[in-house]
Parts: C-alpha cells; sequence; structure tokens
C-alpha cells in the first residue's frame, strides 16, 4: 500500500480526525459537516447572494436554484456582473444565469 500525502486514505483520515471527540466512527466524523453546508446552500434559495468566480467576477443576484456540484441558478431579474476590488458593475442579466459549479470559488450571502 503507497502512503503519501495527498492520496486518497491519508485525506480521508485527515478529515476523519477530530482531536477531542470520542464514540463516532470515522465514517461519521467525515461525513458530520455536510449536512450543515446542505442546510446552509438550501435555507439562502430566494435570497441575495454573491458568487464569485476563480477568473475574478462576482455575480450578484438571487438564488433561485443550486445542486451537489455546486451549478447555480441566479434569478434573471437582478444579476449584476462585476470585476475588481471595488465591484464595479460590468453587466446587467435581464434573463438567468448559470454558473457551472466548478467555476465557483465561494458562495456567501449579500
Amino acid at each position: 500500500m503507497n502512503l503519501r500525502v495527498g492520496s486518497p486514505l491519508i485525506s480521508y483520515l485527515i478529515a476523519a480526525y477530530v482531536p477531542g471527540q470520542t464514540g463516532k466512527s470515522l465514517k461519521e466524523k467525515r461525513f458530520s459537516g455536510y449536512g450543515r453546508s446542505a442546510n446552509f446552500l438550501s435555507g439562502i434559495t430566494n435570497s441575495a447572494v454573491v458568487v464569485k468566480l476563480h477568473s475574478g467576477i462576482t455575480y450578484k443576484g438571487t438564488l433561485q436554484s443550486i445542486d451537489g456540484y455546486m451549478n447555480i441558478v441566479l434569478e434573471g431579474r437582478d444579476v449584476q456582473e462585476c470585476v475588481g476590488k471595488d465591484s464595479k458593475v460590468v453587466n446587467s442579466f435581464k434573463n438567468d444565469v448559470f454558473i457551472r459549479g466548478n467555476n465557483v470559488l465561494y458562495i456567501g450571502i449579500d
């Protein structure tokens, strides 16, 4: 067995280890955070959000839907595309905006 940093087993063990907690299996510890993030994402549907992409572009709008792959649909009537640190608006959209999940750096409440 080849164990090196970055291997799936090492990543699993690092994610599973929570100091000071006893009585939980490794699987329970590893997946315990997923429920909270899923609750957050489903709870912010129909809320004003900011979506930052890896390219540095930021989208501001109303979250219509989101899936497990972080594919995002922003409602079209008020979506703004912003760039730069001062969030200068460069584009506004009247139709829905679809953002593929692998481009998303983070999503937050506006």
